[in-house]
């Protein structure tokens, strides 16, 4: 069987560069790489072995079981590159250009219970899970005749895992791919009708651009892949602007901006839904960002009710020992009720400075929200 590198692969994972994930129940790990590998290093994608890391799955041997695409680039990446890993005279051959979906990849692979499919960090994401769920659902009896030599590569898409595109209703695995795992020849996705596959746009660049402005506002992009299987991906302009947005509203940073108090909350706010409000066709994101705002500020009054109602003290307890006993009790909710008491304590002697309350409770929603 086909291997990885295994002395490289130690110190990419040794290094941080790669993360190693292992199955739950079987003599399986999965590598991918991660992003200190590509801001930290100048040249990140001149080692072959981290190229070959995007959630490439062997057993405990290194013994390559599932197969995915090698790290392929954005067209805009290029200027960056190493010369050797584009081979020579790639764009001087045939091409075809695809749909690029804009889902979550799925990795098929075989356990002891049947065929499942990966994300490219972990066998249980929700979206490997999900996706399994779909392979089971709705091509069980298609599975069974798969042959067991390839890997088969899907782009997940239902409706709660949209990213920017909306596909509507469409819960579906897309083939996008299928590599013979030994060797990393691709076969004919023709030979698998039996699966949603990408629509092709066959001639050349002229049949993208005619369709090109009727796309690029629900469409992600385009996949360009050489005969050689050299592949390049090409995203519509919109996509990397909502892309951009919809990274900047993770719930993340939205508690950021909200952790800095009301007035300088406030501004920032008006200054991204102005932003927001630029697009015609980004409303959605703005609806969105309105309601993640309400939903933290609603957690925020949770918790200074629930503080509030924990912090008295000299009438409960003998002596103040005793009541920061009891306050420790309760965990994670104590900084906050220890900020609550010096606020509202009489004999307290610092100035009051509400925003040491303030930051003891969004800490409090942060970790709240981290367990959604």
């Amino acid at each position: 069987m086909s291997k990885l590198n295994k002395e490289e692969l130690i110190a990419a994972v040794e290094s941080g560069a790669v993360s190693k994930v292992k199955h739950p129940t079987e003599d399986l790990y999965i590598y991918n790489y991660t992003r200190e590998a590509v801001r930290e290093s100048e040249k990140p994608w001149e080692s072959e072995t981290l190229r070959k890391c995007r959630g490439i799955i062997t057993d405990s041997d290194l013994n390559i079981v599932a197969r995915p695409f090698e790290k392929f680039f954005n067209l805009e990446e290029f200027a960056n590159l190493p010369e050797d890993i584009i081979p020579p005279g790639t764009f001087a051959m045939p091409y075809t250009i695809t749909e690029k979906y804009d889902g979550s990849l799925g990795i098929m692979y075989w356990t002891k219970e049947g065929p499942a499919l990966a994300t490219r960090s972990t066998f249980t994401s929700e979206q490997a899970i999900r996706g399994t769920k779909i392979l089971h659902d709705k091509y069980s009896q298609v599975v069974k005749n798969l042959p067991r030599d390839k890997t088969f590569l899907f782009e997940i898409i239902y409706p709660e895992n949209k990213i920017v595109v909306d596909y509507g209703d469409l819960e579906d695995l897309i083939l996008i791919g299928v590599i013979d795992t030994e060797t990393g020849e691709e076969d004919d996705l023709n030979k698998y009708p039996e699966f949603l596959q990408p629509c092709e746009y066959v001639g050349d660049w002229r049949t993208v651009r005619e369709h090109y402005n009727d796309l690029s506002k629900c469409k992600e992009g385009f996949v360009v892949k050489f005969a050689n299987g050299f592949r390049i991906k090409i995203k519509f302009p919109h996509y990397f602007q909502s892309h951009y947005l919809m990274s900047k509203l993770s719930r993340k940073n939205i508690l950021n901006i909200l952790s800095k108090g009301k007035d300088e909350a406030a501004k920032e706010i008006a200054k991204w839904r102005e932003t927001l409000s630029e697009a015609e066709y980004d409303k959605e994101l703005l609806a969105f960002f309105d309601k993640l705002v309400a939903d933290q500020y609603e957690r925020f009054d949770w918790y200074v009710k629930k503080v509030g109602k924990l912090t008295r003290y000299p009438e409960e307890f003998p002596n103040m020992a005793t009541w920061a006993a009891n306050v420790l009790k309760h965990g994670r909710l104590a900084p906050a009720i220890f900020a609550y008491c010096r606020l509202t304590n009489p004999n307290e002697t610092n100035p009051r400075d509400e925003r040491i309350f303030d930051k003891a409770i969004w800490k409090l929603v942060m970790a709240d929200a981290k367990e959604d």
